[in-house]
């Protein structure tokens, strides 16, 4: 019996595609998480934690991106300066309104990313932008509909299934006949529902 051999890629075999994503209108926390699964590259079939293995992801619009209730106001990030007294804080609401508002963005994947050398290096393949403009026309990004992913958003989808069943159901002798939840069909009654329902053998 061969042993099980573990399947580890070389970095020739890692394939890096680039992707844009349009954060107009679309929640933070959904947005995130979808951006650092792309970026650690968990979506592959060849997907291994300790290698970078994961595609280049390019945010436009960073200042639309949504958050939900009260948390554009109320939220607090926190930093030090390093001098005595000197804690800082601000709201995603002076973040997004300011000079850098790609920060929200970036601060929520970059906590959703393993900390230490690698998870730099996979902080390094995502591009924020404000505004609908970027410089990598050049790579042909192909444009990823965070909408469609979130299961959430799929319209027309039913929420409960009620279903009347009835035991036998195109078969006369049997049908809604309630014994038949307690037991098996036996000899003749197995060539009767084989006739009716028009089964050879």
């Amino acid at each position: 019996m061969r042993p099980n051999k573990t399947f580890i890629p070389k970095v020739a075999d890692l394939k890096r595609s680039w992707y844009v994503i349009d954060a107009e209108g679309l929640v933070l926390g959904r947005l995130a998480a979808i951006v650092a699964n792309k970026l650690r590259g968990k979506d592959k079939v060849y997907f291994t934690p300790n290698m970078q293995c994961g595609d280049n992801i390019i945010i436009v619009n960073s200042e639309k991106v949504l958050l939900k209730g009260q948390k554009r106001f109320n939220k607090n990030y926190y930093w030090h300066t390093g001098y005595p007294g000197g804690i800082k804080s601000s709201t995603p609401e002076k973040i997004l309104t300011g000079k850098t508002p790609s920060k929200v963005i970036q601060l929520a994947v970059k906590r959703m990313i393993p900390k230490g050398p690698l998870g730099r290096k996979v902080l390094k393949q995502l591009h924020i932008y404000s505004g609908s403009e970027h410089p990598y026309e050049a790579q042909k990004p192909q444009a990823i509909d965070i909408k469609s992913l979130n299961r959430k958003n799929k319209p027309n989808k039913p929420k409960v299934i009620i279903l009347n069943t009835i035991k036998g159901k195109g078969i006369k002798e049997f049908e809604n006949d309630p014994v038949w939840h307690a037991r098996k069909l036996k000899g003749e009654e197995i060539k009767i529902g084989k006739k009716r329902l028009r089964i050879k053998n």
